[in-house]
């Protein structure tokens, strides 16, 4: 078995949406003074790796605690992309019929555009990807849409059907082009729009 971490490490140096804060973390019990330590995080939902849920973008949508957890782990597979845009059903045909076995796609750029200038899914892919029993959609950049999209179109699209989806991922280029186990715990916070999770693929030996 190999264990692949496709998660970043909160700091606060980690790149977040622009606009919303930057993570902090505060000290405020040391071994020195109080015999034991313990560090105040500050940040928002959608920090790091993250999990949005369908509440992200709808007044009564589906909150991430009211999933079950069964739906955060399920067979996955790595689209690779290479920064080519639109994103198109040919990126998914090139995989064989691998696209259809899994529960959840995980699209991938090649290494370096993070906060622009990345590739979208065109309307074909996105209208598949509504229609069909994925439990969730994964991207290694910021966001599925575009960063100056307002609208948050992709989003909704997705997100009206309680698919989950996972963006700011890392690593995808070492899990190669088969079927993996992926794992996608979120922290649990009640009512969530979203939050941070430690996502790991699990491949066969």
């Amino acid at each position: 078995m190999k264990v692949i971490d496709l998660s970043y490490t909160i700091s606060e140096e980690s790149k977040v949406f622009p606009g919303d804060p930057t993570p902090q973390l505060q000290i405020i019990n040391t071994i020195e003074q109080d015999g034991f330590k313990q560090t105040l995080l500050t940040f928002v939902t959608h920090t790091g790796t993250h999990i949005d849920a369908p509440a992200h973008v709808f007044k009564d949508g589906k909150t991430l605690d009211a999933f079950l957890p069964e739906s955060f782990i399920g067979a996955a597979l790595v689209i690779d992309y290479h920064n080519k845009s639109p994103i198109t059903m040919d990126d998914l045909y090139a995989t064989g019929d691998l696209y259809k076995q899994a529960d959840f796609l995980l699209f991938h750029q090649s290494d370096g555009q993070y906060l622009q200038d990345y590739a979208v899914l065109d309307e074909e892919v996105l209208d598949y990807l509504v229609h069909a029993p994925y439990k969730g959609i994964v991207f290694d950049v910021m966001s599925i849409d575009p960063i100056d999209d307002e609208t948050l179109y992709r989003h909704k699209k997705i997100l009206q059907t309680n698919k989950i989806m996972i963006e700011n991922l890392k690593n995808l280029s070492q899990c190669g082009h088969q079927l993996f186990t992926l794992y996608a715990l979120p922290l649990k916070m009640k009512a969530s729009d979203g939050a941070p999770a430690r996502v790991m693929a699990i491949l066969d030996a």
